[in-house]
């Protein structure tokens, strides 16, 4: 009767590890990518995506200040969007 209960006994005595992942809070990326676009991307994983926004965005502000407001918004929604499909 003792055999059947061996690998619970296992188990309670070294448990596996377990490992949690914090997932991207949408509104942190939103906040980054106000300060600094594409830092929004970077924090909800996608690395290129955010060099992408980032060099976007300033040649867009290089090449005229009032119409890189456009973009620069377009990247905060996108990081919001981002972090929030992350957990998907």
């Amino acid at each position: 009767m003792r055999d059947e209960y061996e690998p619970l006994d296992r188990w309670l005595d070294d448990p596996p590890e377990v490992r949690l992942r914090r997932l991207p809070s949408p509104g942190i990326a939103a906040v980054l990518s106000v300060f600094w676009p594409g830092v929004g991307h970077v924090y909800a994983g996608r690395l290129t995506a955010g060099a992408a926004w980032f060099v976007g965005v300033a040649v867009a502000y290089w090449l005229f200040f009032f119409p890189g407001l456009l973009p620069h918004m377009i990247c905060v929604w996108a990081a919001y969007r981002a972090a929030e499909e992350a957990d998907r």
